[in-house]
């Protein structure tokens, strides 16, 4: 939450300055003739991510949780965009990075109907993989009349997003400490979301200028799938041997996002970024589907998944 009270406040502090008529700036926050730009910027993100299965048992309910901790990555984007006119423009932005170093978690408890939780497996994983997303943006701007350098947009958008995870190297540390040797698992999460946001920008002087959005993520579909290599098998209850061997589905999704930056313009085509931007998603209440060597197909209660990824960016844009 302190994150969060640190953004709002910074939002609203920048929308009191805003009202200033005391502002001067180089650049025009909007034309009548199009203006449009290309770039690039390094977000060094940090990231978790987890998700949780459940069935019913006798007397009670089992619970697998995953936990994915430390899925950091430095993530190159390509971004274009630019305005239509006085009044819309558009972004467009592509991204992609590879993770090292994360550790995961996965956990398996039993929580009787009497009350309790029993812990009757957990392992240890390394984590690596690569990260990617899409997001396309159309902004609708508005001047205040006392100050109309410094715009305001509400703005719809797409955002695909992807983790693709590999898991290896683990360690059983419950009910007792062992190696699993062997493990080379898969699993990728894969999301969908519609996006509106809350949209500012103000000149500070003649050659700096700051800018701010929040936004919310209405609707949220999620895709999952993975490949538990271990588990793979040709015996009835073992996981079938193709990719994927189980699934995860919803729809009942919602994520924000947060962001802060400033902009250096050293020429009139050119400037340099930097800022913050803070992005979680979440869905619950769908489907997990296994399919076994047999071809029958095991189904349980997907009950959430979510992911946190934050960091700082930085990077140069292009006007033409």
């Amino acid at each position: 939450m302190k994150f969060w009270e640190t953004i709002v406040s910074a939002f609203l502090l920048c929308c009191f300055l805003s009202q200033s008529q005391n502002i001067y700036a180089a650049v025009s926050y909007g034309t009548n003739e199009p203006d449009y730009y290309l770039g690039f910027q390094d977000w060094f993100t940090s990231a978790e991510a987890g998700w949780q299965i459940s069935f019913p048992i006798i007397g009670g309910r089992t619970e697998s949780e995953l936990n994915f901790n430390h899925i950091d990555s430095p993530i190159t984007i390509l971004r274009g965009g630019g305005n239509l006119d006085s009044e819309w423009s558009f972004d467009a932005a592509v991204g992609f990075g590879s993770i090292s170093g994360g550790r995961g978690t996965d956990t398996d408890r039993d929580l009787p109907y009497t009350g309790g939780v029993i812990v009757w497996s957990e392992s240890k994983q390394d984590i690596s993989g690569d990260v990617r997303f899409l997001e396309i943006n159309l902004a609708h701007w508005e001047r205040v009349q006392k100050n109309q350098k410094a715009p305001w947009g509400m703005a719809v958008g797409f955002l695909h997003y992807e983790d693709r995870l590999t898991i290896t190297n683990g360690v059983q540390t419950v009910p007792a400490y062992s190696p699993i040797p062997g493990l080379n698992s898969t699993y990728d999460f894969y999301w969908n979301a519609l996006k509106v946001s809350a949209l500012h920008e103000r000149p500070l002087d003649e050659s700096i200028s700051f800018s701010s959005a929040l936004s919310f993520y209405p609707y949220v579909n999620y895709y999952g799938e993975g490949y538990w290599n271990l588990r793979a098998g040709t015996n009835p209850t073992d996981f079938r041997l193709a990719p994927p061997n189980f699934t995860h589905k919803s729809t009942m999704g919602f994520g924000y996002e947060a962001s802060l930056g400033f902009a250096y313009h050293f020429t009139d085509t050119a400037e340099f970024t930097a800022g913050y931007r803070y992005l979680y998603l979440k869905a619950k209440d769908g489907t997990d589907k296994v399919f076994f060597a047999d071809g029958t197909v095991g189904i349980a209660n997907f009950d959430w998944v979510e992911v946190t990824r934050q960091g700082a960016y930085a990077g140069f844009l292009f006007k033409f």
